[in-house]
This record gives C-alpha cells, structure tokens and sequence, in this order.
C-alpha cells in the first residue's frame, strides 16, 4: 500500500482524568491501524499532557509533540489550534494534512488511503461517514412511550432505512483553511462552516466520548475475542479428525 508522505496528526486531549483514561484506552487502536498502514513514520501524536506522550511512545509511536496551554473546550477547539502550533513551532510546511482522532477506534482498511486521494483544492476538507440503520421509529422516552407514536405506525419506517452520518475517523484538512479557522473568532463554527467532501468509513461504527463507552468497547471486544478462539478449538478439531 503507496502512502503519500502528508503529516498525520494524533491530537489526544487530557486535560482531566477522565480524558486521559479515555484515550489511554483507545491510543492502541489508532497505532494498531497506522501500523498496519505503514504510515507511523508520518504520525506525531500531539496532546497536552506529558503522561500521555509518555504513553504513545510506550506504544511505539515514534514521533511526540508536547502542546500546554492549548485546552480548548469546544470540540475541534483543540484539535485545530494544536495542529496549527505544531505546524508553526516546527517551521513544517504542508499543502494537507489529516488529523486521526480517538473517539472512533474502527476505521476502516483504506480509509486513510481514499482521504488522500479524494484531495480536492477546491475543498476545504475531507471526513469520512459511516452508514447506518435510521431507528428513529424505535425511540422511547422514561415512560417506555415511543417518542412519535406517528412514526412507529408509518410501514415504510419499520423498513428502518440506513441513513449517512459522519462518524469522526477521519479529517483530511487544508493547510490554507486551517489558518483561516485560526484566524477566525470561533475555530470550531468556522471549521464546520467549511466546504467538504466525505468517504464511507466501512468500519463498524462505535463512537467512544466518555468512559462509560469505553466499558462497552472491551464488552465487544472480549466477545470478538472468545468467539475467534472458540472458532480456532473447532477448525483444529476438524483438522485433527481429518488426520485420523
């Protein structure tokens, strides 16, 4: 697989506890992928607590970049402002750049492969999107009432159609706009007010934002695990009644 040398960024937040235990949890999944990539050599996790970096090179990520004082609180607030300190800190140039959050841990096979070649100048960025089913008819409130009892009786709803929803794997970003989201008075409003184009994500789709997701991660996680191995006892049995 052929990756283009564009700067990959890794912004790990950890401001709070809660923050660092989140993404200590989920850093192995980002280094799990850009190794199977072969992209680690064009990765810099950036954060802004040393413990963390300290963390990433346990891993194996190669390249840190320490950012105190950057604690945005509005979402992409931080992701934005660090990546464009690192940039100038470093004097390093770049026409793109892709930013690889943590809180979705399942990208998919080519997915960062297809955000470099869907670059397009006349856009401003590139983020990925995950399919899936539309349950809207399926939503109850604290009564166990369904919240648009209109909507449960509609047979075209119980179909539950798939809708598109952007999933945060992936930002493939243009330099040119990111200093336009830096100069601007709000990063985040105008960074989401930018002109993009989107890439299916084909990974299952499992948003971690606070720790109570990441119980539910390892919950899937050790089912995978116990029925590979269960599937393993069975193939070596039929291997070994083949054999006799």
């Amino acid at each position: 697989m052929r990756i283009i040398n564009i700067p990959i960024l890794v912004t790990v937040r950890a401001k709070t506890e809660r923050e660092y235990k989140k993404n200590i949890a989920l850093l192995p999944y980002v280094y799990d992928y850009l190794n199977q990539q072969q992209a680690l050599k064009y990765t810099t996790v950036i954060s802004n607590s040393d413990k963390m970096l300290e963390h990433a090179c346990y891993l194996g990520f190669k390249n840190t970049y320490c950012v105190h004082g950057v604690d945005e609180d509005i979402y992409h607030g931080f992701e934005i402002k660090s990546a464009y300190k690192y940039f100038t800190d470093n004097k390093i140039q770049c026409e793109w750049f892709i930013i690889l959050p943590t809180n979705q841990p399942f990208k998919g096979k080519n997915l960062l492969v297809n955000s470099i070649y869907t670059i397009n100048d006349n856009y401003d960025f590139i983020t990925s999107y995950s399919v899936i089913k539309d349950r809207y008819a399926y939503f109850i409130d604290d009564t166990n009432s369904f919240i648009d009892k209109n909507e449960i009786i509609n047979d075209e709803r119980l179909h539950t159609p798939t809708v598109k929803m952007l999933d945060d794997a992936i930002y493939c970003i243009k330099y040119d706009f990111l200093e336009k989201c830096i100069a601007s008075d709000s990063p985040h409003f105008y960074f989401w007010h930018g002109k993009f184009l989107t890439i299916k994500n084909n990974a299952m789709f499992l948003p971690i934002n606070d720790v109570e997701h990441i119980e539910q991660l390892f919950i899937a996680e050790n089912i995978f695990l116990r029925v590979k191995k269960h599937n393993e006892i069975l193939n070596s049995k039929k291997v070994n009644n083949k054999n006799q």
